[in-house]
């Protein structure tokens, strides 16, 4: 799954939104200790470009990403404030 990671990625930016959250849920089954900064990056940028309907699922699931394979509080913390800000309103609480 693992190299196939960059095809999934790109189905964030599918129509269908059936297809995103498709991809989003393999995108957060598949992301470890190892990769977590680098999906959370890819993650995050999509967040400014995605439309509201999909926002709501997508910084919640960047958000149990960080709470799950954070390195550091830090960057957990700064993940999370960011994702807030980006969201533009559109985080669960």
């Amino acid at each position: 799954m693992q190299r196939h990671k960059n095809t999934i990625t790109d189905c964030l930016k599918d129509h269908d939104i059936q297809i995103k959250k498709q991809a989003l849920d393999l995108i957060y089954k598949i992301t470890n200790h190892t990769n977590v900064k680098s999906v959370v990056k890819e993650l995050t940028n999509y967040l400014l470009s995605a439309d509201s309907e999909f926002k709501k699922e997508l910084s919640n699931k960047i958000c149990q990403i960080c709470e799950k394979y954070a390195p550091n509080k830090k960057w957990h913390v700064d993940t999370v404030v960011k994702v807030l800000t980006l969201s533009e309103g559109h985080c669960r609480e």
